[in-house]
């Protein structure tokens, strides 16, 4: 009887072989997944934005106005910076901005104890629906709730700019911009870089110097 002999080994060449395939299937496929990653980041950052942009609009249309008074903001030693006093610059990156951020979505979100200065919603309406995960019988800034808080898919507080001196009329912060939105209130994310460039995205920039600018704002949705 012939005796059948079944290899059960690779040579170097055929591993070697079968390793470089995988690796240009793997340069073929992983940029377009990442790809996919990244644009539903962007998508949520927008939808997020649009979401607190609506819930901003349910407060003015219950309260009249969509902080308690505009005085409390633009001061010396206020959280909130202020141009001019007219508009006001809550979340991104700076201490203070993040508080005040989070004391407007405690707010929204009708969190049990919220910051005392947005306490414009005195019938603890819910505006906003939490994060999951999110406990509304806790400070908003409680270590329980910091992981769940509205921040970017980066990571980052939206940043919110209201017109608090009653027009409809916003300035775009960005640096390569100086024109002005019909609007009482915007946002934006800071994009995947994770620094503020104003809302300017080189999408819709067409000077270089801001190549990597990539903040999503609401005036570019």
């Amino acid at each position: 009887m012939n005796k059948v002999y079944i290899r059960c080994r690779f040579t170097l060449v055929e591993l070697l072989i079968v390793v470089g395939i995988i690796a240009v299937l793997a340069g073929l496929v992983l940029p377009a997944v990442i790809g996919g990653i990244q644009q539903g980041r962007i998508t949520q950052a927008k939808s997020d934005l649009a979401a607190i942009m609506m819930a901003l609009k349910g407060v003015e249309g219950t309260y009249g106005k969509m902080v308690k008074s505009p005085y409390e903001f633009g001061k010396s030693g206020s959280n909130v910076t202020a141009d001019d006093n007219k508009v006001i610059k809550l979340g991104g990156l700076t201490a203070g901005n993040k508080t005040a951020y989070n004391g407007l979505i405690a707010t929204l979100t009708a969190t049990k104890k919220g910051v005392s200065v947005w306490n414009i919603n005195t019938r603890k309406i819910k505006f906003l629906e939490p994060k999951p995960n999110f406990n509304p019988g806790e400070n908003y800034d409680d270590a329980v709730n910091t992981p769940h808080l509205w921040c970017d898919p980066w990571g980052n507080p939206y940043v919110i700019l209201i017109n608090v001196d009653g027009n409809d009329e916003i300035t775009i912060p960005s640096n390569a911009h100086s024109k002005k939105i019909a609007a009482k209130a915007a946002g934006y994310s800071l994009g995947p870089n994770g620094t503020d460039n104003y809302g300017d995205n080189i999408d819709v920039c067409s000077d270089s110097s801001h190549k990597l600018h990539d903040d999503i704002a609401t005036w570019n949705n």
